[in-house]
């Protein structure tokens, strides 16, 4: 066999040199998206740790054993079904019933009516100075001797 000549050679080895003189871009490139997937992969795993419940957050949490403290089965059963509320209200009158029953009483403005020939509390309260003046008078009249004239002979 031949071995090739020196140009042969260096062709060859152009050949070979050629891509690995891109090689340093390319790295460069791939070494940027490790940086950004590094840093997509940090933020992601401290949201996810956020996220997460800790050993102190499920103390805060009631055991079985509390929630037993609180309620049984058995404490549930003494509770009103909806059957024995149905049964409470049934006796007690309807909105129909009770529209019924106070039809005939008065309304508002018949009551009003009625009421306007009556002393306003005002007018009360005059009558009851003048009761009091009376009453001031007829007492202080009472306490007064009563002065007889003698009649001489």
């Amino acid at each position: 066999m031949n071995a090739p000549s020196l140009e042969e050679r260096m062709d060859n080895l152009e050949k070979i040199v050629e891509p690995l003189r891109e090689l340093p871009d390319r790295v460069t490139k791939v070494e940027a998206q490790i940086v950004q997937l590094r840093t997509e992969m940090r933020d992601e795993f401290s949201a996810i740790r956020r996220d997460m419940v800790t050993k102190e957050d499920l103390t805060r949490f009631a055991t079985k054993e509390d929630l037993t403290r609180f309620a049984t089965k058995d404490d549930l059963t003494r509770f009103a079904t909806k059957v024995d509320l149905a049964e409470a209200i049934a006796p007690l009158a309807t909105k129909e019933e009770l529209a019924k029953a106070v039809a005939p009483l008065a309304t508002k403005e018949e009551l009003a009516k009625a009421v306007a020939p009556l002393a306003t509390k005002d007018e009360m309260r005059m009558l009851h100075e003048d009761l009091v003046e009376r009453l001031k008078v007829i007492g202080e009249a009472q306490a007064r001797p009563a002065t007889r004239s003698r009649k001489t002979p």
